[in-house]
């Protein structure tokens, strides 16, 4: 444990000392861990109560400035959720793919915080012996964060992003229908990504 905390010290320290740079324009790509928090009907009323959940995530951009980029992201968590109230919890799997544009403020520091919002695509999967039970939906994101650059090419970015989501279909053993009334899978995401810039 203390080699670890040791090494994860030492890297920072390496960061650190490394030429710091601006934000760059031109193709970026990075990778992202995540911690979703899902909630709306997802609470064990109207749909499966399900917890928090971790996951992994990718990012692909181009800024069109120093400032202005639009990003493709997609990432995924794994979750448990309750389908049927003092039933065994289920494993289930949160996917995102979402198209956003991404805006850096004071993009000639290292240190620069940033909005973004954008339209996605969305599915909730309940992992069931008897079939999979099948979400999918459509919403926005919106977030904030800051992004610090490291080097001419590297940024390590943080951020919380709140998706407004509306399942619209439904799908078990091979039978589509939609959803009426939708549903509300409103989520939480915090996330940690590591950038290179092209």
């Amino acid at each position: 444990m203390k080699r670890k905390l040791f090494g994860g010290m030492l890297f920072i320290l390496v960061l650190a000392s490394v030429h710091q740079a601006d934000a760059k324009e031109g193709f970026y790509l990075g990778g992202a861990l995540l911690y979703n928090s899902i909630n709306g009907d997802f609470d064990g009323t109207n749909g499966p109560k399900t917890d928090s959940g971790a996951g992994i995530g990718l990012v692909l951009g181009y800024g069109f400035t120093p400032g202005l980029s639009l990003e493709v992201d997609w990432n995924a968590t794994g979750h448990t959720a309750e389908i049927l109230s003092g039933a065994t919890p289920s494993d289930a799997g949160f996917g995102a793919l979402i198209l956003a544009l991404k805006y850096n403020f004071l993009s000639d520091q290292p240190v620069q915080p940033f909005i973004r919002g954008g339209i996605g695509g969305y599915a909730f999967v309940i992992e069931d012996p008897s079939g999979d039970l099948k979400l999918t939906g459509s919403g926005f994101d919106f977030g904030v964060g800051a992004d610090y650059y490291a080097g001419p090419h590297f940024s390590i970015g943080a951020g919380v992003s709140r998706r407004l989501i509306d399942y619209k279909k439904i799908e078990f053993q091979g039978t589509k229908a939609n959803l009426s009334p939708k549903m509300s899978g409103d989520a939480t995401s915090f996330d940690v990504d590591f950038v290179y810039h092209f």
